[in-house]
């Protein structure tokens, strides 16, 4: 009885110490989502949350975070809703310019210039920029117009970086008048279930992450004022349904275009 007793004692103790923590499972792939580490009990850098955001750290260096309901569904629903009609054949940063790609099949529409412009500013989207400027310890002008992306399936986009390349004058030159793409919030917009593909896929660090609907997973391009080359990425295949995401990139100084 006493050993029975002992037994209880200790599961309901590791029950609430979970519990307190606020340690979550994500079905049976956990791994894809969290890495058991949340905020009450790890230090997270160079950002803001006074929103209250739930976080997760998947990543330590570079650290990569999974920002939970960033989005809510109506304004997820708003963004697809808007977006999935202007959507077009994906393109690449490379030597001849942006032009579409073998190594990325994926669709986008460019939402941030269509509805955030002198003439109007959608309500939703600009409230999605305030968000990601106040987490990113940033301003709102340093965003560079957002999109959404579409993958159906046999789609992708196969590893790549999201700062630009300084190497090539065409990007030294932007990368001179609106600054370097420092910081990636990438969101699902939609759920893609498990066994279909569609994660978000970091190369180098060989590591595989999906967020739900409305979450983000978060990081910055940027270590010591220079681009951080362990934050190579793909979008992987998708084998079935399809995957909205909206890729939100802030400058490390003001965005002009």
């Amino acid at each position: 009885m006493n050993k029975l007793y002992c037994i209880l004692i200790f599961v309901i103790i590791i029950f609430l110490i979970i519990r307190f923590n606020g340690i979550n499972t994500y079905g049976e792939n956990k791994e894809l989502f969290q890495s058991g580490l949340v905020e009450s009990s790890m230090h997270f850098n160079r950002i803001n949350n006074s929103d209250k955001f739930k976080l997760t750290k998947l990543y330590d260096d570079p650290q990569i975070i999974l920002i939970d309901n960033f989005l809510t569904n109506d304004e997820c629903e708003h963004i697809i809703k808007i977006g999935d009609p202007l959507v077009k054949q994906s393109e690449v940063c490379g030597s001849n310019g942006s032009r579409p790609d073998k190594s990325r099949t994926s669709w986008t529409a460019h939402i941030g210039k269509k509805f955030i412009n002198k003439d109007s500013k959608d309500p939703v989207l600009m409230r999605v920029l305030e968000k990601a400027a106040k987490f990113g310890n940033r301003e709102v002008k340093n965003i560079e117009p957002i999109q959404l992306v579409r993958y159906k399936p046999g789609q992708y986009f196969k590893s790549h970086y999201d700062y630009l390349d300084t190497r090539m004058p065409m990007y030294q030159e932007n990368v001179k008048r609106n600054g370097q793409r420092e910081i990636t919030f990438f969101v699902y917009l939609n759920d893609v279930p498990e066994g279909v593909g569609g994660e978000t896929q970091f190369t180098k660090l060989k590591k595989v992450f999906k967020a739900k609907k409305g979450q983000a997973i978060f990081w910055h391009n940027m270590k010591d004022g220079k681009v951080d080359p362990q934050t190579l990425h793909s979008g992987t295949e998708l084998k079935e349904g399809i995957k909205y995401g909206l890729n939100i990139w802030v400058r490390d100084k003001e965005y002009r275009g």
